[in-house]
């Protein structure tokens, strides 16, 4: 069986090596070398497409799929041999596909404000590999996706067992549906009349056991991966049994987290220049693999936005965050700069064609800016408990400087510019995959160009890497809200109320308050008199017309 990865050519088939220690593997550490890297990489794949096809040829059975809470499992969709068996689990392939699919606007609103007890936009594919007496189940977690109910659990940054809440609760979605999650081919091998993934995990529990698990996952997905493997042993899943590999991905857990006996059998796999890694909570579980990209590297990851000063810069004012609260500052200061543009501006601005993702996300039409601004408030409410949660802080603090700094960079490039340059500096770094052979996103390119220039490290550098297209920067000031002798002390966010789909849009008042007002206490009366002042002038330039 020789069928090969579509993005890396590695062969599919021979895993068995997942599991052996090298030399240069610290304890406790998955097997890293290249071909098993390139192999991850392509199991993080595949929780984005679902093409199984390759996988089969190679010798993978027993596929399923968990999109949302929709899980396609069991004889159904691994049936082959006859035309009606193939036609139905190319079918469900398809509907699989189709709903990972954007939602339509209506469907986009409805999954921003879910409940925050309601978040259930996991995805994962399973398959497992009968190999050498062993049978290798593959696990990969998808990041997130194009739909707005998908951020949900990014933001929801509230403490939960010392872990980041969102990503435990998406473990916990999938953990609840392990004894749903079938392997009718392994149950057949085994003489067993039906065999699942609870049972799998209950079987590793014990010295010599046959199964091992291999788990993957890009962004979001990476963090679940961490966040499944460290409930998998402490559940008492023996280490030797757990490989995971995570590409992109946040930090999971808070200071004070005891950690498992011999540590965590994960590597994380990062690219230097994206912000992600800095995300979520504080600690990343397992070590790093990091990749410190030159300016040719840069040019082929992010094509001619390397040339563009706009995202230099702008890339410069992310990468000084280097954790979970400062990139959150960072975050509510683009808002509150957003906030400043009049809706005149913003509704141009987002109706130009490289601009539809960012509108297509944020659900704007012709009409809709009103709606566009709600989101973003919407946004800057779950920044801001997010930061408060994480940090441990009382409050926001002013990011007066930090705020006139992004205002500045607009004002130099304009917002058309700027929007794209922000767009372009979170995402480029951070792209796992595109469809088209041709293109080189960032981490495939590591996996295929970069292997051998990955720096070991146990703790993720905290260094500013410099700017994107230099030597390296100057030292940078402090960001504001982490002050010396500072003492971690984590609270729950306040229970953040959405308002209802049918619910008349919120017309708030910018974050930046007037120079009038005191910092940090703008007035929302004035925001809202002004909001309705805009809407009732238009109406009367509309009968004026008339």
């Amino acid at each position: 069986m020789t069928a090969k990865g579509p993005y890396t050519g590695v062969r599919l088939s021979d895993v068995s090596t997942l599991f052996q220690q090298t030399g240069s593997a610290a304890e406790g550490a998955p097997n890293c070398s290249q071909r098993t890297l390139r192999r991850s990489y392509e199991l993080a794949a595949a929780a984005y497409t679902m093409d199984q096809d390759n996988w089969a040829e190679a010798g993978w059975r027993d596929f399923s799929m968990l999109i949302n809470r929709t899980l396609l499992t069991g004889a159904m969709l691994n049936s082959t041999g006859s035309a009606i068996t193939d036609l139905t689990r190319s079918t469900l392939q398809t509907l699989a596909k189709l709903k990972m699919s954007a939602l339509n606007p209506v469907e986009q609103i409805l999954g921003l404000r879910q409940s925050e007890e309601e978040t259930n936009s996991l995805k994962a594919i399973v398959m497992l590999m009968p190999q050498d007496g062993l049978m290798i189940v593959g696990i990969s977690f998808m990041g997130t996706g194009k739909q707005l109910g998908d951020w949900t659990a990014n933001l929801r940054m509230d403490v939960q067992d010392g872990l980041h809440a969102g990503f435990l609760q998406l473990t916990q979605e999938f953990v609840s549906r392990t004894g749903q999650i079938q392997f009718p081919y392994a149950a057949s091998e085994l003489k067993l009349g039906r065999l699942t993934l609870a049972d799998i995990i209950e079987a590793m529990k014990k010295p010599d056991c046959r199964f091992r698990l291999w788990v993957c996952g890009h962004s979001q997905g990476g963090a679940v991966m961490q966040v499944f493997i460290d409930q998998l042993l402490r559940e008492g899943v023996r280490r030797q049994y757990l490989s995971g590999i995570g590409f992109a991905s946040p930090s999971v857990a808070h200071p004070g987290r005891p950690q498992p006996e011999g540590g965590y059998p994960i590597t994380h796999i990062l690219n230097e220049d994206d912000l992600v890694p800095r995300l979520g909570a504080w600690q990343h579980m397992g070590e790093y693999l990091v990749f410190t990209p030159s300016e040719y590297d840069r040019r082929q990851m992010y094509g001619s936005a390397v040339e563009d000063p706009c995202h230099r810069e702008a890339h410069d004012l992310l990468m000084r965050a280097q954790t979970a609260p400062e990139a959150l500052l960072n975050g509510l200061a683009i808002l509150r700069v957003l906030h400043m543009q009049s809706e005149t501006s913003l509704r141009r601005v987002l109706g130009e064609p490289d601009q539809s993702p960012l509108a297509d996300l944020l659900n704007v039409g012709e009409d809709s800016i009103i709606r566009f601004l709600d989101n973003v408030d919407s946004l800057t409410e779950r920044l801001e408990h997010g930061y408060i949660a994480v940090s441990g802080e009382d409050c926001v603090p002013p990011m007066t400087s930090l705020t006139a700094e992004w205002n500045m960079l607009l004002s130099l490039y304009g917002l058309s510019a700027w929007i794209r340059a922000i767009k372009d500096a979170c995402l480029l770094p951070h792209r796992l995959y595109r469809i088209t052979a041709d293109e080189f996103p960032a981490y495939r390119y590591i996996v295929n160009e970069g292997l051998d220039r990955l720096q070991h490290r146990t703790t993720l550098n905290q260094q500013p890497t410099g700017r994107i297209g230099g030597a390296g920067a100057a030292a940078q000031p402090a960001f504001p809200g982490r002050p010396a002798g500072h003492t971690y002390r984590p609270r729950p966010a306040p229970k953040l109320v959405l308002p209802t789909p049918n619910s008349a849009p919120k017309l708030k008042m910018p974050v930046t308050p007037p120079p009038s007002q005191p910092a940090g206490l703008p007035s929302k009366a004035l925001n809202r008199l002004s909001r309705y002042a805009s809407v009732i002038r238009l109406l009367a330039a509309s009968r004026t017309k008339k």
